[in-house]
């Protein structure tokens, strides 16, 4: 582009320094010059940003997929919105791997999800058994509370991967201890809480 402009201004300059107009010229070729690079500038962004897009939605899990990797039905994914933050969690899982960290590690997190997920399906299988409605109804009430837990603990482990993307310096350690409270009350749901706690333990390590 720059290489077209000058040849413009070679070819034409003289002539408008004949007619004593060459100062505007200059003016106007200037001009055409800064529009041009703004607009390539502005189209390389652009690219980058479609790139960016198609590459991040290439490297996301459709809902199916991600149905059978947690085992969680696909209407209770769309139920609890967390469709898109699984989808993140996993490429950000990902970032992190690709930044030297331990893959074994998110692992763990993602046997976090199932292992609640399966703890739901078995109060759930349970729903028929009891001998009168109220008792039906409880339980019903019971799997529901547990499945917004699931949620609860989607959207920390999310947080917690994006807490841990940044520069440490850049981390803001009380949302840090806050999550990491709220998880352990959650865990507690659940009749065997240990084997919660010690997959998350070694992420501890990742954002200290």
């Amino acid at each position: 582009m720059e290489g077209v402009l000058e040849d413009y201004k070679k070819k034409y300059r003289a002539v408008h320094k004949q007619r004593r107009s060459v100062e505007e010229f200059d003016k106007k070729v200037s001009q055409m010059l800064a529009g041009a690079k703004i607009s390539v500038e502005t189209e390389v962004t652009n690219l980058k940003l479609k790139l960016e897009t198609e590459i991040g939605t290439s490297e996301k899990f459709s809902p199916s997929e991600l149905s059978k990797i947690y085992g969680v039905d696909e209407p209770v994914l769309v139920d609890l919105q967390i469709i898109d933050p699984l989808q993140d969690m996993r490429i950000l899982f990902k970032k992190l791997e690709d930044s030297g960290c331990d893959g074994e590690v998110f692992v763990s997190l993602n046997e976090i999800i199932q292992m609640y997920a399966k703890e739901i399906r078995n109060v759930e299988s349970t729903v028929w058994s009891g001998r009168s409605v109220d008792q039906r109804k409880e339980t019903k009430m019971h799997v529901a509370k547990l499945s917004l837990n699931l949620k609860e603990i989607v959207l920390s482990l999310h947080d917690l991967a994006r807490q841990a993307l940044l520069e440490k310096e850049k981390r803001n350690e009380e949302i840090i201890l806050k999550i990491r409270s709220n998880l352990e009350k959650l865990f507690k749901s659940v009749a065997d809480s240990e084997p919660l706690q010690n997959k998350l333990e070694p992420f501890w390590g990742v954002l200290n």
